[in-house]
């Protein structure tokens, strides 16, 4: 998604236990690390932030 300063952001849930660690995401998460337009976070997204993210055209 646009984060509210207009750089693209993905977003992925941590390793707490509920996620499980795999090949597939961790190659997502160093791929996605390389390219330079983009910011690559770990952390918890509530449904109010993905919606107001929605509501702003910025998803």
């Amino acid at each position: 998604l646009k984060n509210k300063k207009g750089g693209n952001e993905l977003i992925t849930p941590p390793l707490n236990g509920l996620i499980l660690p795999g090949v597939t995401r961790q190659s997502v998460l160093d791929l996605a690390r390389t390219w330079t337009d983009l910011t690559v976070s770990e952390r918890e997204i509530t449904m109010d932030e993905l919606m107001e993210a929605h509501q702003e055209n910025r998803v």
